[in-house]
């Protein structure tokens, strides 16, 4: 899997690196879950990912009982119905997390939403990791 490597502040106040998945890792694993179509968790690098699919809902109707004036019925019309999007989430409880939502429809493309607020410094995309010394020796 190809990774990147990111720099968050623990909880002591010292500097961690961090390894998590490219963009191009994490489209290829939101992908694979998409195309599945059935709700799921996984942990990926030791990152919690999850993806829920699409699903259709009728929102409560406002009043318990029709009025006895009108002519409705506990049917809901079609036109009431709504669409939550199929969601990926990786990261979840993370000081990053990354969001593919099918906003437009499972057909089409997702959308992205990042947070990554709390990373300190990061690769840039496509850039392969280059291990320090210490890393090259064994350490961490």
């Amino acid at each position: 899997m190809n990774t990147i490597h990111a720099k968050i502040r623990g909880k002591q106040g010292n500097l961690m690196t961090i390894e998590i998945p490219t963009d191009d890792e994490i489209r290829k694993i939101a992908e694979r879950m998409h195309h599945d179509r059935s709700n799921c968790s996984e942990n990926i690098l030791g990152w919690k990912a999850t993806y829920r699919q699409s699903r259709i809902f009728a929102p409560a109707p406002i009043s318990a009982a029709p009025l006895p004036f009108t002519n409705d019925t506990a049917e809901t019309s079609k036109a009431n119905l709504r669409r939550i999007p199929s969601v990926f989430i990786i990261g979840c409880g993370a000081p990053w997390k990354i969001t593919l939502t099918w906003q437009d429809g499972d057909e089409r493309p997702p959308t992205w939403s990042r947070d990554e607020a709390s990373l300190i410094c990061k690769e840039p995309q496509g850039t392969p990791h280059q291990p320090t010394a210490d890393e090259q020796r064994g350490g961490s």
